[in-house]
């Protein structure tokens, strides 16, 4: 089948072709997790070790078939992450640091803003899933949970959402927009609940931005930082705090969507420099 070539020379992705391989993407996650339910329940041991070993197992499944498949079909999903690395402009380590510490502590005030306004608008309560969800992937071993969720899944979802679907969309249709809403919304729904899909669509929105500026890199450097956040912050008593009492610290969620703003005008801007400078 032809796919076409884009202006990088990279092959394109149909929008359908996109979908059958979240598809795929979505049976891994799922056959996966009923074997290892199977063979954890065999053993004894509880949900969370269940969910942990599942999603982990099921993340390194999907990231390598879906980078072998896109290698061989000639689709470089990486494409403007190197265009960015190798730009040949003078300087360029400094400022793609530069970037991806504004990408960390983008990711850092998004997880605090973001998860203080989904709790201010008080979808958990009419959420019964959520609790259930959020139990599962916070309980066990903390160094798993950080390896997991905080690194491998975010990594398979990006090559996913961002590297192939939102990649696919935007090939095929004008503009920005309306690309980056329908694979933020994609992103959303894939999440199963009302209280992560509302957290996933905000910040599929800025996974998107990031990816479009700075390649699937720093979508994935934003992810794994934002995931980070979420875990790290469950031990620190001031950030559950926020969380727990959302009305009573408005201020620090107030802060946290401005600095969020600032961030990611410092990331794409940076970002932005470094393609442009690059291409002198």
């Amino acid at each position: 089948m032809n796919r076409g070539k884009s202006h990088t020379g990279s092959a394109q992705l149909t929008i359908p072709q996109a979908v059958i391989m979240l598809v795929i993407f979505l049976a891994v996650q799922l056959v996966t997790t009923l074997v290892v339910a199977f063979v954890i329940g065999e053993a004894g041991l509880d949900d969370s070790a269940m969910t942990a070993v599942a999603s982990g197992l099921a993340a390194v499944i999907n990231t390598v078939w879906m980078t072998f498949h896109t290698r061989r079909s000639g689709i470089d999903i990486w494409d403007k992450s190197r265009a960015i690395v190798y730009s040949g402009e003078s300087g360029r380590g400094m400022r793609i640091a530069a970037a991806a510490a504004a990408t960390i502590l983008l990711a850092v005030s998004a997880n605090i803003a973001l998860n203080g306004l989904v709790q201010l608008s008080g979808v958990m309560e009419i959420d019964p899933l959520y609790a259930q969800v959020s139990k599962a992937m916070t309980q066990g071993p903390y160094p798993v949970l950080l390896i997991v969720f905080g690194v491998l899944v975010p990594v398979a979802e990006e090559i996913a959402f961002r590297g192939i679907f939102y990649r696919a969309v935007r090939q095929r249709l004008k503009g920005t927009t309306l690309p980056i809403m329908i694979a933020s919304l994609g992103f959303a729904i894939y999440h199963g609940n009302l209280t992560q899909g509302l957290y996933a669509l905000f910040v599929g929105v800025l996974l998107c931005v990031v990816c479009e500026a700075g390649g699937l890199i720093f979508a994935i450097l934003l992810h794994i930082g934002i995931n980070l956040a979420s875990l790290a912050g469950s031990l620190i008593p001031g950030y559950t705090r926020v969380l727990e009492e959302p009305v009573a610290h408005w201020p620090a969620i107030a802060i946290s969507a401005v600095l969020t703003i600032v961030f990611l005008l410092a990331t794409l801007r940076l970002l932005l420099y470094v393609k442009v400078s690059g291409r002198r």
